[in-house]
């Protein structure tokens, strides 16, 4: 399969191509900054950024129409701590899936799965963190309205490190997720390629943790 992946310099995007080009598919990368990944068989590096649509349109392109789009894009914040202030954009996320959608629906991809974000609600609306919730919940609104595609939503619960591991899905609500219930990164990443694969994930929000 062909894709195209957003975000795939991350932590998690970085996984997420690992997976899937061990799983023999081809990936095109619209990132930032070029170097930021490294080159290797079956991997397009294009630079760009995803707030731009001229940007996505030249990675649709390169080397051709991508089959399904896999997204891992975060906001940034100025340190790793999990209550450091957002420096991105604030509908990063929302506007960066709204300039996909419309590229994609030109191009007749329908498929796409993205990371998205759970959390209790009283701790995060209290917190720095209510910046990139809001945006997250933005996206669920645009993703919502596109209805020719087969969007997924994954909403992971606290990102660690470590090794792919089974994943729970929760419901689309989380209903029963601990305050520290988590998912290690390697774990979303193959999530993220098993949902692009499959569709029993298909217009849903499912709550995913290990």
């Amino acid at each position: 399969m062909r894709l195209l992946s957003i975000g795939g310099s991350g932590r998690t995007g970085q996984r997420a191509i690992e997976h899937a080009l061990a799983r023999c598919h081809t990936v095109t990368a619209l990132v930032r900054t070029t170097s930021s990944l490294a080159a290797r068989p079956g991997l397009t590096i294009v630079k760009g950024i995803p707030l731009s649509q001229p940007n996505i349109e030249a990675a649709f392109a390169t080397p051709s129409t991508p089959q399904a789009v896999v997204v891992s894009l975060n906001s940034p914040r100025q340190s790793d701590k999990p209550f450091a202030n957002p420096f991105a954009p604030p509908r990063l996320m929302a506007d960066s899936h709204a300039n996909l959608a419309k590229v994609m629906e030109k191009h007749e991809t329908r498929r796409i799965v993205s990371t998205s974000a759970w959390a209790m609600r009283v701790l995060v609306r209290r917190s720095n963190l209510c910046y990139a919730y809001e945006d997250h919940e933005a996206v669920d609104v645009e993703m919502e309205a596109k209805k020719n595609l087969e969007w997924t939503l994954a909403r992971f619960v606290m990102l660690r490190d470590g090794e792919v591991l089974p994943v729970m899905d929760h419901g689309d609500r989380g209903e029963g997720v601990g305050l520290m219930a988590s998912v290690t990164r390697r774990s979303a990443a193959a999530c993220l390629l098993d949902a692009t694969e499959g569709s029993q994930w298909v217009r849903r929000t499912p709550v995913v943790l290990n």
